[in-house]
């Protein structure tokens, strides 16, 4: 558990050394035998549950830095957990295929009670002063599926719960009986294992991911899938924007290009395509879009970055997309360009690679031109992911890598040039190859 109160301190431009933002350790919980694989807190931030790969949810106090007690149901991993109602009920999913639903005993101090000795002609007639243990009483138990479950979406309003896994199916469950949820609709349109399924920002549609490489997007009022957009690569990159019509999907992989669909509110059965932006000439890692919609970035394994204007999206339908060719592509890196980001105002690009640097880039002439800004060795391994930081820490950049490692660069101009200048490093206790923003 980390502390990050002081990162979004303003003023920072006078305090540019090491010792001036940190991210202090406060505490490391330890009691699980296996990886942790999912994290909640409760509303007042007293208690925070653990979910593991030894199959067991642990509830820890933040006053004390200790587990409270430890719920053992399940006989796999935790994959998630949501608290409902108030937080006196835990909503859990895992491994085993089951969906599990706790009432929870009370989180508050636990008391002390007197316990007679089991037998008295060995211990004596002493009584024992032992802790009373609050009991959470499992009220609700569905198999989901005879696999494991992938993924788990709630929207609490409907109230409506979402699932996937192995068994190639997204289904929706009602939950006006917390006790019993109920199959509402299965949509079997997926070949291949379901990775994943979310929520849209106004929770009226679920989209779901597969490795057989095709998106699907279902309303929820009323219940039916919508959208099927079947894909001749798997997807590696994925970005949305927003337009007046609809929303403009951007997906790219193994192909080399990056092909665009809108999906039309006045038809919400198509994915129209509209774009097909070409230029790379390696896999295609990542996508980012400009706030105004009309700049789009790209980094690839041929080790380049390249940026795409974006025209009007043209009236009429059509059957083939326009090809845009790229109007900037630019090496600084010398391996594959991992990742990227572009901060808020959409003037500078940051870019993470496989030579383990991170490489800052300044937006010119609406995207015709990449300025070199900057270059630094950041990590001892391949980058993984890089981010801007937002609203406080606007002025920041994150980077991580394969070495278990985040850094914090501030962006240092003077009137010769530009530098990244590492203010901060959390090392992760256990390195991981992938970290989500």
């Amino acid at each position: 558990v980390w502390d990050v109160s002081t990162w979004g301190t303003r003023g920072r431009e006078s305090r540019l050394d090491d010792k001036a933002v940190k991210a202090m350790a406060r505490m490391t919980l330890q009691g699980h035998r296996g990886d942790v694989l999912s994290l909640i807190w409760t509303a007042d931030c007293r208690n925070l549950f653990s979910g593991a790969r030894d199959n067991t949810i642990k509830i820890w106090s933040m006053e004390t830095q200790e587990c409270v007690r430890t719920i053992a149901d399940h006989s796999g991993d935790i994959s998630s957990m949501s608290l409902l109602n108030k937080e006196t009920f835990l909503l859990t999913s895992s491994t085993d295929g089951l969906m599990r639903i706790f009432k929870l005993a009370s989180l508050e101090e636990v008391e002390e009670e007197e316990i007679l000795p089991v037998n008295p002609t060995i211990m004596g007639t002493a009584a024992i002063i032992a802790p009373k243990r609050p009991m959470d009483t499992v009220v609700g138990q569905v198999q989901l599926y005879p696999t494991q479950i992938h993924g788990l979406a709630l929207n609490p309003r409907a109230p409506y719960m979402i699932t996937s896994s192995d068994y190639h199916a997204v289904t929706i469950w009602t939950l006006r009986d917390l006790v019993r949820p109920a199959k509402a609709m299965e949509f079997v349109g997926h070949n291949q294992p379901v990775g994943g399924v979310r929520l849209t920002q106004d929770e009226k549609k679920v989209i779901s991911a597969s490795s057989d490489g095709s998106i699907m997007m279902y309303e929820l009022h009323p219940l039916r899938r919508t959208v099927h957009l079947p894909l001749t690569t798997a997807i590696y990159a994925l970005a949305s924007h927003r337009t007046e019509n609809g929303t403009l999907v951007y997906s790219a992989g193994t192909d080399y290009a990056i092909s665009v669909h809108l999906f039309l509110d006045s038809a919400p059965g198509v994915a129209q395509p509209v774009f097909r932006l070409e230029g790379h000439c390696g896999k295609v890692e990542a996508i980012v879009i400009n706030p105004t919609g009309d700049l789009v970035f790209s980094t690839s394994h041929d080790f380049s970055t390249r940026a795409w204007r974006i025209p009007p999206i043209p009236q009429q339908t059509q059957q083939t997309p326009i090809v845009l060719q790229d109007v900037a592509a630019h090496e600084l890196h010398s391996d594959h360009v991992t990742s990227l980001a572009l901060n808020d105002s959409g003037t500078l690009l940051v870019t993470g690679s496989a030579d383990h640097t991170v490489g800052l880039w300044e937006v010119r002439k609406q995207g015709r031109t990449l300025s070199k800004k900057a270059l630094v060795d950041a990590h001892s391994t391949i980058v993984t992911d890089v981010a801007f930081g937002h609203r406080e820490t606007q002025d920041c950049i994150l980077s991580t890598g394969w070495d278990g490692k985040v850094h914090m660069w501030k962006v240092v101009q003077d009137k010769r040039r530009t530098s990244l200048k590492c203010i901060h490093t959390v090392t992760h206790p256990s390195p991981s190859h992938r970290w989500t923003k």
